[in-house]
């Protein structure tokens, strides 16, 4: 057979295979598709209507996202809709009826318990799917396609994932706002008549304004309290109240809370403000709260635990750091106890990597980790609470002899801090408190904090155990005596 035959049957099989493959391919194709309910672009679905036998629910897409358009106009939750439309989109048929009775109430699609309508956005409008009664056996759902007689089955989570009320489909935030745009903070407590508390945010960070003026606040609080704003989320709304705001415990509020944003280097956007008011109990024993914000009539409610988040004192937002250096500039640390145990701390190489050495020697291995970690606790030390501002008589804090002083030094002997520790005792409880050496705030301080630093030049050495030696006595004792 010559070399040009065999390349013409090589290319006539080549074209048949293909042929075979499009041809199965297709077919595949056709029969995956006929599996699935209706076959569209997701992305393309610009309008929604969902109609159940005593309400309506309509939605529509714009370059912002999903809205509510009826029965209320409202923001929607852009997830869970583009997870409604997908569901329509994924449903699959599971089987076709082959000989369907001509009544439909035997299948519930005579009054659907729901119908769907997607729109695309060249107006285009896909079949109307009717969602009829569940089969008797096999967990799924009659429905139909409009025009058409065929009574087709898909499994029961497509009737529940096109069951939706308002609220579920509805944007939960109660607050919009980007943290990074908020310039101010004030909370109040209206119905105590108390001063606001004002936090401002500054070059150097946030400060208190009110009702203390030019102390830092921690910025993990604030953040933690910002957080909580733009995190909150709504159970459950109530439109056009028809109760009095006093009813619900907005007017006066629990508490209030407004934001002022910057916009362009400039505090000019309108402000937020959210008031929290009385709370509510569920059927399932849960409690709610009731918020408002300023600029909206409809009622949100949040779970309790909101005021507890908010409901922020001037003491809450303060920086608790004890003493304030940077760790690096660290060139030797002093550390005296009432019990006589004190020892000293020295770099030797403060520039790179940290090499700490202890004066007192000891039998074994120095822990370098170890020293390296009591100065990283000394730097970030920080109280839990503020006990005392401006304090006459520290004695009641144990900080008239403490148990613990501490002081930083740099490479030329400048004192960067002093810290002193203090303990008492009442009713059995131990309290310890923190102090800097010049400041004027007494720190609370937690029992695991003071762990860290109550330290003696032996919790810096791995020394020999004692029953390490007794092993090695018992290892060269004659036989009969270890018997």
């Amino acid at each position: 057979m010559s070399a040009r035959r065999t390349l013409l049957m090589l290319a006539v099989l080549l074209g048949l295979g293909g042929y075979i493959y499009f041809i199965d391919l297709d077919r595949q194709r056709t029969a995956e598709d006929a599996k699935t309910l209706l076959q569209f672009d997701s992305d393309a679905v610009t309008r929604v209507a969902l109609v159940y036998p005593d309400r309506e629910l309509h939605l529509a897409k714009d370059d912002g996202g999903w809205n509510i358009t009826a029965p209320l106009q409202a923001r929607a939750d852009t997830s869970a809709v583009d997870n409604l439309v997908n569901a329509v989109n994924q449903a699959e048929v599971s089987r076709t009826l082959d000989d369907p009775q001509p009544d439909l109430t035997l299948y519930g699609l005579d009054s659907p318990v729901a119908t769907v309508r997607l729109t695309l956005e060249d107006g285009t409008q896909l079949p109307l799917i009717r969602i009829g009664k569940d089969t008797p056996v096999g967990y799924s759902v009659y429905v139909q396609r409009a025009a058409e007689d065929a009574i087709l089955l898909t499994p029961q989570a497509f009737r529940l994932g096109m069951t939706k009320q308002t609220k579920d489909l509805r944007d939960k935030a109660v607050l919009v706002f980007q943290k990074e745009r908020v310039s101010q903070i004030e909370v109040q407590r209206p119905a105590e008549a108390e001063t606001p508390v004002v936090l401002r945010k500054a070059e150097n960070g946030w400060t208190l304004d009110q009702p203390i003026r030019d102390r830092l606040a921690d910025e993990a609080s604030v953040n933690t309290f910002l957080s909580s704003l733009s995190g909150m989320r709504a159970q459950d709304f109530i439109e056009q109240p028809v109760l009095e705001l006093e009813e619900f415990g907005l007017d006066p509020p629990q508490l209030a809370v407004k934001l002022t944003l910057n916009e362009n280097g400039a505090d000019t956007a309108p402000a937020l403000r959210l008031l929290v008011g009385r709370e509510k109990s569920t059927d399932q024993g849960t409690r709610q709260r009731h918020v408002k914000r300023g600029d909206a009539e409809t009622l949100y409610l949040v779970g309790d635990w909101v005021f507890g988040d908010l409901n922020k004192t001037a003491h809450d937002f303060r920086d608790k750091t004890v003493a304030r250096f940077t760790k690096e500039a660290v060139a030797r640390v002093e550390v005296k106890r009432q019990d006589g145990e004190g020892f000293l701390l020295t770099c030797s190489d403060c520039d790179g990597e940290a090499n700490w050495q202890i004066n007192a020697r000891l039998e074994g291995e120095m822990k370098q980790n170890a020293l390296d970690q009591f100065v990283t606790d000394l730097h970030g030390l920080k109280g839990f609470e503020i006990v005392a501002d401006q304090p006459q008589d520290v004695s009641g804090y144990g900080l008239d002899e403490p148990l613990v002083t501490i002081r930083a030094y740099n490479a030329a002997e400048d004192k960067l801090a002093g810290l002193l520790i203090g303990q008492t005792t009442q009713d059995d409880a131990t309290r310890v408190f923190a102090m800097a050496e010049e400041g004027q705030t007494v720190f609370g301080l937690r029992d695991y904090v003071f762990e860290r630093l109550d330290k003696k030049p032996a919790d810096f050495w791995d020394t020999p155990a004692e029953e390490d030696g007794q092993a090695a006595e018992a290892e060269a004792a004659p036989e009969e005596e270890r018997l």
